[in-house]
């Protein structure tokens, strides 16, 4: 598009996004990945975001806990196509039925997870009880192994 007011606020928004002001994260959730990490498990990102998340991650303090980021540069393929849920499988050292998928869409990530053989959960913001979420989520992950 050539227009400039149109591009300037493109480039403004965009900028906006790859910043830590624009995004909220659960004060508990730094403290479930570390419970997540700290029972052994690996931990990815399969995401439809760009590469602005690597920096992202590294600004809000969460890089450090997750073992691979998967981006649709990475795959040639976006969720919800299995392409993306076969990419974390292999770059996890698993096989599908070992993944468990946590999203936000049902589509995108719980339907297409379930649908490439993975195991999915849905994750709602907010999250009025996070004890409650993470004890389902640690009873769903023993009753799969």
């Amino acid at each position: 598009m050539d227009d400039p007011a149109f591009n300037r606020c493109f480039d403004e928004l965009f900028d906006y996004f790859a910043s830590a002001e624009a995004w909220r994260i659960n004060p508990d959730f730094a403290d479930l990945l570390a419970d997540l990490r700290a029972s052994g498990l690996k931990l990815a990102i399969v995401s439809n975001f760009d590469g602005r998340l690597f920096g992202l991650l590294d600004l809000l303090g969460l890089a450090v806990y997750f073992n691979h980021i998967i981006l649709p540069r990475h795959t040639g393929s976006q969720k919800p196509d299995p392409g993306m849920f076969r990419h974390a499988a292999t770059s996890l050292g698993v096989e599908l039925p070992e993944l468990l998928h946590l999203g936000n869409h049902e589509v995108e990530d719980e339907a297409a997870a379930k649908a490439a053989g993975a195991q999915a959960m849905l994750w709602h913001f907010p999250i009025d009880n996070s004890e409650s979420w993470r004890q389902s989520m640690f009873l769903k992950l023993a009753d799969e192994a």
